[in-house]
């Protein structure tokens, strides 16, 4: 996030910057954390529900080595199944106890 910019909008500009896509912020999911193994520091990420209007564009991002490999639309189901590995398993509890 930017310095004075709300959670909502950073959202928005990071997945127009990373995808090419345009989202609606419906509403909060929750928080989820991990300790990166490199630094130890804590990572804290806010998580929404959004609406995506577009197409996925892999060639988005114009930052140098950040290049998208591909993109996968997945149901909740298949996200919390074992074949999705996540950074933390609290993300994936966060999407399980999601209602």
């Amino acid at each position: 996030m930017k310095f004075g910019e709300s959670p909502e909008r950073a959202l928005r500009r990071e997945v127009r910057e990373e995808t090419g896509l345009s989202i609606e912020v419906i509403k909060p999911v929750g928080v989820w954390w991990f300790f990166r193994e490199t630094d130890g520091d804590q990572v804290v990420c806010l998580t929404f529900l959004c609406w995506a209007k577009g197409e996925v564009r892999l060639d988005a991002s114009g930052k140098e080595g950040e290049r998208i490999a591909g993109s996968k639309w997945v149901t909740p189901a298949e996200f919390l199944s074992k074949k999705y590995p996540v950074s933390h398993p609290s993300l994936k509890k966060l999407i399980r106890d999601f209602d």
